[in-house]
């Protein structure tokens, strides 16, 4: 199973602050945390690292700031790195981002050259990129995109919570156990009293297998369904013992 690196990185837009969860798999599978393409956001850093840890997850301090105020092309290096974020964030969050389109590819070219990184520039020359007027087009689509993206996350963003979605899709099973539960002890009585001796052993196998259930709902619930669910798995072993009794009855009459 692949492990991943998590970073909280800071976004600036309209002179505000937000902070993200980045994070990149053992695959090079880079991602934002999000719940249902709904971005994870905070308004200060400790809320941030007081999430992950909340989640026993561990993240490098925030270090790397993308500031969105400051869209300027002429410095490669920091107009690549947000476009690369912003890929990250769009793809997180499952919306299209106009510099992933391959027309743009020769653009994005001339930042990685235009950003000089060491290990592509062997000539140690300094290399500044020109643009031409179609280049330029493309430059200001991409800005532009960048911004409506961003907007749209934070539009949409949990803000500042602790609140894990995972336990909604765990509360609901947990409703859903209570309910079927519930269910099979009203019917089963009605049961009991008008079978033959066949329907007495499908209720005692039943009883067995709603038992687990039982079990099942107590292990998933909180609070009062877990009550409500130690209740009902004592009503259930009744159950079980009773429809037994009347099937070895039923054979001896």
């Amino acid at each position: 199973m692949s492990e991943a690196f998590f970073e909280i990185v800071e976004f600036v837009l309209e002179s505000e602050k937000f902070f993200f969860i980045w994070g990149t798999t053992d695959e090079g599978k880079d991602f934002f945390e999000n719940y249902y393409s709904r971005l994870v956001a905070f308004r200060d850093e400790k809320k941030a690292f007081d999430f992950l840890r909340s989640k026993g997850i561990n993240a490098k301090k925030c270090k790397t700031v993308y500031d969105f105020d400051a869209l300027d092309y002429s410095n490669c290096d920091d107009f690549l790195s947000k476009w690369n974020i912003i890929d990250d964030l769009s793809k997180s969050i499952l919306l299209d981002f106009v510099g992933n389109d391959d027309s743009f590819s020769t653009l994005y070219s001339k930042f990685v050259y235009g950003a000089n990184f060491s290990a592509l520039n062997k000539s140690k020359k300094f290399y500044t990129p020109s643009f031409d007027a179609d280049e330029l087009k493309q430059i200001e689509a991409i800005k532009s995109d960048m911004l409506r993206i961003l907007k749209i996350a934070l539009s949409k963003a949990n803000f500042d919570t602790y609140f894990d979605f995972s336990m909604v899709r765990k509360k609901k099973s947990s409703d859903a156990l209570t309910l079927i539960n519930l269910f099979f002890l009203l019917v089963a009585p009605f049961v009991l009293l008008s079978v033959d001796t066949f329907g007495f052993a499908l209720l005692f196998l039943l009883s067995l297998v709603f038992l687990i259930s039982y079990i099942a709902g107590i292990i998933v619930s909180k609070g009062w369904h877990k009550v409500l669910n130690v209740l009902f798995l004592l009503l259930g072993i009744a159950l079980c013992f009773f429809s037994f009794l009347f099937f070895v009855l039923s054979l001896i009459s």
